[in-house]
Formats: C-alpha cells, structure tokens, sequence
C-alpha cells in the first residue's frame, strides 16, 4: 500500500507541471516575446498556426522564382522587406497583427509569372510592440555554400532574432546560434527551399553576420529583430555623442527595399534625417506628414532618385515612415541616413542633381561656401554591379533588381574647404541613372569661407606624330590630362583607341579635319606608351600630337563652350570664347592645307608641324595663361593663302584640396 500511495503523490505533482507547460512550449524571453507556433506550406496557401490569439505578430513568408515572378498578400497583410537575385530567387515577408486569426485560418497569395516554385510559411510570436514592431533589418543575396544573414544594428534589449531563407540547392542547415523553426530543402523542378530561424537577443549593439551552410548554389536571406513590448525607452548612449563645433557626426543609416523606412539607430533630437527612395520615373510619390520635400533627378527614360528631410523630434530607431506611391511600378528602393550637427536653419550648401545612360553614373559638380560640410551622393540604377566612387563612404547599396525594385545607393565624405565639389564618377553595368550631389551646412560654421584660389595648371611636355600613332609624353603622371589631337582629309573618318573620349571637332566641306580627344592618365599612361587610332576613308594625311596638362579639373574641364571655325585664306582664327573662371588655360588648335603658319604671337606654341603637300595636314597647338574670367577677343595667326580649321577652349583648374 506504500507504494502506490507514493506514486499517486508523484503523479500529483508531475502532471498539473505538464499542463502548464502545454503541448508546445514557448520560449520565453526576458522581455516577454515567445513563440507562439509556425506552419509550411508548398502552395499559394498559408495557414494561421495553432494557439493564435488576437495582438499575437504573425509574419509569413514565401520564397520563389526571380524575376518576371510577383507574389501578392491578401487583404490585411503588409509586406516588410523583400531579398531578391537577378538569376535565383526571391524571399519576401509580410506581417499582420492577429485580429480574429483563429487556427487554422488561412490566406491564399497570388503569383504572377513563371513557375513560382513557391514554399514558405507563417511563424507567429505574443509580446512584440504592436506600435514598433522592428528593431533593424537587412537583406542578403549570393550565389555559394554559406548562406548569410548580414550584419545590422539594434536599439533595445531582449529581441527575438529571426533569419529567413530561400535557396536554389539542397542540404540547407541553418547558422548554429539559431533554432530551425521551418526548414524545407530546395527540390528541383518543384520549389525552392526555405527556412526560418530565430534566436534571443540580450543587448542592443551591433548584429554579425550568421553563416548557415548548404550546396553551392544561388540564396536570398533576411535578417530582422523583433521589439519587445516590454523593451522600455530607447538606449541612451549613442544618442550622447555630440558634434564638434563646425563639424557634423555621422549617426546611421537604413535601406529598404518597400515604400517603409525606419529611423536609424541611435537618433536623437535634432538630428537632420534625409529619406530616400528610387522607383520608377512615371509613378509619382507622397510623404508623410512631417517630411519636407528636398530634390528629385528624373530620368524620363529611367528611374527617379528623390530626397526628403526632417529634423529628428522624439523619433524613436526602428520607427517606420510610410511613403505612398501611384502610378506604374514602382518599383522602390530607399533608405535613411541620419546626421548630427547639421545647420537646421539652412541644412544644405548647394547641391545639383544630374541623369544619363552610361556605365558612368556621376554626382555632378556644385560650389559651396562653407568648410566640413557633409557631401552625400544619392543614386538610381537601373542595371546592376553599381559601385560608389572611391572617395565616398558607402552607407547605402541596394542593387537593381530586374522586375523588383531600382537599385540605390547613398555614399558620404567630408569636404575640408568650400569651392567647386568637381565631378564623381560611380560605375555600372550599361544603364539609366539619376543622381543627387548635396552638401549638408553645419551650425556654428561661422561666416563663409573665402573664394580659394585655384592651383595654376601647368604644361607638362607634347608628342608629335604624322601616322595613326600618339606617344604618351614624357614626365607624365596619374591625373594628369592628356589631349590627343588629328588633322586630317575631310573625306576620312576617326576612330580613337578604347579609354579615349571626343572632345570637339571641326570639320570643312573642301579641305581638313581637326579633332580633339581626351583622357586622364592612369598608372598604365607611362610615358612612351603608344595609343593608335583607326582612319577609314580617302588619304588620310595625318599629323597630330598629344599634349599634357597636370591641375585639370575633373569632366568636365572646359570653361564655358569651345569655339570652332574653318576658312580659306591667309588668316587662320580662334574664335571668342567666354570663361566663368579663374587661372584658366586658353588652347588653341590649327589644321593647315598650306605652308608657313605662324601663331598667335601671344600663344606660347606646343607643337607647330608645317604642311607638306601629298604627306600630311599642317598642325599647331599653343596656349596662354588666363587670368580673370570674361569674354576672351578671337586671336588670328598667319599662312599662306589656304584651308584651315581651329578649336579653341578654356581648361578649368582642379578646386584646392
């Protein structure tokens, strides 16, 4: 009878412990997020998990084919972020607080395109602030064995971390740090794999990267921290650092790839934040309230980079802004930067905004006043393997993705004196691109810096040639500007060498060509180095030469517009020029169809090679030294009585360091 009696009191106790830890046990965090339950799904159907209730965030996600593939959520569900490849796959997650969600309940996605080869599902946790629901995201793509979570950053204690994946290959394990909530390996010809798993955070802070592992293949990964209802105020710490006076402190940074955007991490009163997206140019675009329009660049053809301010007033990190958009697309990408010490009275020191088609996307050139202003370039892509010039920090980089969304990028670097910012030069994979160039004033900049005097430009040495060949000039050097020059038949046509960039040309209907090329010189221009051009057509009597100048400003150089002229008599003419700028170098070119040029008497000449009759066009470069801008009066040479053609521009100086 003992017995029994003990194990009756054993079973007592063991047996109400069961009951409270139930069938599935949550895994409580010491801010109160649990994990409620998950489901998977192969199909356009997501199901609601079991012990779902009312305020509980129910996030579902699918992955699926790239691109022309979209995927729609039912009514109620709003799309968070979406990661996806040009040549894989996509993952893309939306959530819902529960609102009547009871289990079981389910919600049918459309798909458009080929395939899909969906799979994904629905995880669901009770805690997460239903005001602030994300503290800090990011998105991930590659084509490997080591699928990767990326790095982002956190404002508050206690997250629950979560990773979700899309993979096109098998034997997916999840990073180890992490619980596999959902796991579905990739099957060929049917759907692609995809997984979740999460993990607690404790501190705020700096997020690594997390590395799973699988067969090398093509991925998309997102990486997103769920806040805590009971996560209290925001972390002070990051919010103490302070500008020095006349400077700006760089504060963070976030990217989007939604018409959402949230604040930064450590944001505080007063900070300037700037909030940008790229979409489609026909779609037209709303703020929210409290946001001040900045610029927009409009490639009619292309994309739209737009830009809007705030000044940061009880802004909590991880807040979201909700832009609206109308119209086709749009195909958005954004992000938020965030500055402090910036002049709230008059944030920016001039700015410009510029569009084009090339692989050479660039920030266009302004003036400003003041010194350590913030200089932020923003950009819109439409093609990808965009990267920033090299003397930008990159704080932003979301690359085109074909059918989803334009890439954009946002990169910053601090100008130490006020002047011309010169041209910057960012690279891609042929296409439309839009562009903004700004500088962000900061207080107590005092009055404004005075006008800096340009460096002269100095002469470095000439080459000459009377075939299809230029030699790089002795005591050359990276930067220095190098022109490449022809005078030839008017019959024949030019082809320069790859690296080479028509400058002007003039052409006469009965007697020579002179044409101008530029470009500046890299560690492979030594000097010695030959450059050929390509001559088709009748003739083509050539001569030419190539000339150096060291302190050129970046494309463009020319000061105003070049002049061209052509005639028939003893008085070849450069024509009158207009210059903006100061310590200018005036350059004259000349192609003769006859014998005894002389220059200009005030033009030091460069290069003179006379015309020889059934060998080659006469020409001649000489230049002068400018002092104050204005109006230059044409300059007049002499020959004997014959056709000739003249260039004539104006290079510009590099700004002061």
């Amino acid at each position: 009878m003992v017995r029994p009696a003990f194990l009756v009191i054993v079973m007592a106790v063991v047996v109400p412990m069961c009951l409270l830890l139930g069938s599935h046990p949550s895994k409580a965090t010491p801010v109160g997020i649990s994990l409620v339950g998950s489901t998977s799904t192969r199909n356009v159907t997501q199901t609601v998990p079991t012990g779902v209730a009312d305020g509980d965030l129910l996030l579902a996600y699918f992955a699926y084919w790239h691109a022309p593939t979209s995927a729609t959520a039912p009514l109620g569900w709003t799309m968070l972020t979406s990661s996806a490849s040009a040549t894989s796959g996509i993952v893309t997650v939306w959530y819902r607080f529960a609102n009547g969600d009871t289990t079981g309940t389910q919600y049918n996605w459309t798909f458009t395109g080929p395939g899909p080869y969906r799979s994904g599902g629905m995880i669901a946790y009770r805690g997460v602030d239903s005001g602030s629901p994300f503290d800090g995201m990011c998105n991930n793509q590659g084509n490997n064995s080591t699928p990767t979570l990326c790095s982002f950053s956190t404002n508050f204690t206690g997250d629950q971390y979560l990773g979700f994946f899309a993979t096109e290959n098998t034997n997916l394990v999840l990073p180890a740090d992490l619980t596999t909530e959902t796991i579905q390996d990739y099957n060929i010809g049917q759907y692609f794999g995809s997984a979740v798993g999460d993990k607690v955070l404790g501190g705020s802070g700096l997020q690594p990267s997390d590395a799973g592992s699988m067969n090398s293949g093509g991925w998309e990964t997102i990486a997103v921290a769920l806040k805590a209802t009971a996560s209290g105020p925001t972390p002070v710490p990051t919010a103490t650092a302070t500008a020095l006076p006349g400077s700006i402190l760089k504060i963070g940074s976030t990217s989007t790839t939604t018409n959402q955007v949230a604040v930064p991490a450590g944001v505080a009163d007063g900070d300037v934040l700037l909030a940008f997206f790229s979409y489609w140019s026909p779609a037209t675009v709303t703020a929210p309230p409290g946001w001040t329009f900045l610029h927009n660049s409009v490639n009619s053809s292309s994309g739209t980079e737009a830009v809007w301010y705030r000044i940061a007033s009880g802004e909590t990190p991880g807040t979201f802004y909700t832009w609206n958009f109308n119209g086709p697309g749009p195909y958005v990408s954004g992000g938020m930067l965030a500055y402090r010490g910036v002049d709230t009275g008059q944030i920016e020191d001039g700015n410009c905004e510029l569009i084009g088609h090339s692989t050479a996307p660039t920030l266009c050139s302004f003036t400003t006043a003041f010194n350590n202003d913030e200089f932020v370039g923003l950009f819109a892509t439409e093609n990808t393997a965009f990267a920033l010039p090299g003397d930008l920090t990159q704080e932003v980089l979301t690359q085109y993705s074909n059918g989803h969304f334009f890439g954009t990028a946002a990169g910053d670097k601090t100008l130490d004196g006020a002047g011309s910012t010169g041209n910057d030069i960012a690279s891609m994979n042929n296409g439309g691109w839009a562009s903004i160039a700004l500088a962000l004033k900061p207080a107590n900049a005092g009055p404004p810096a005075p006008t800096p005097i340009p460096p002269p430009i100095a002469f470095i040495n000439s080459s000459t040639t009377t075939n299809a060949a230029l030699t790089v000039p002795p005591n050359v050097q990276s930067g220095d500007l190098l022109l490449g020059y022809f005078g030839y038949w008017h019959f024949a046509s030019a082809t320069a060498p790859a690296g080479w960039t028509p400058l002007e040309t003039e052409p006469s209907a009965g007697s020579g060509v002179i044409t101008v090329w530029y470009r500046f010189a890299t560690g492979a221009d030594t000097p010695g180095t030959v450059y050929v051009w390509s001559f088709s057509g009748p003739g083509p009597f050539t001569s030419g030469g190539m000339l150096a100048y060291r302190g050129v400003t970046a494309p463009p150089f020319e000061d105003g517009t070049a002049c061209l002229d052509s005639g028939n008599n003893g008085n070849p003419t450069l024509c009158s020029i207009t210059t903006s700028a100061s310590s200018d170098v005036y350059v004259g070119f000349f192609t003769t169809e006859n014998t005894g040029l002389v220059l200009p008497p005030d033009l030091t000449p460069r290069v003179v090679q006379q015309y020889v009759r059934g060998s080659f066009f006469g020409t001649a470069v000489g230049d002068k030294a400018l002092g104050a801008p204005g109006m230059i009066a044409p300059d007049t040479g002499t020959m004997n009585s014959g056709g000739w053609e003249t260039i004539v521009f104006a290079l510009t100086p590099a700004p002061m360091p």
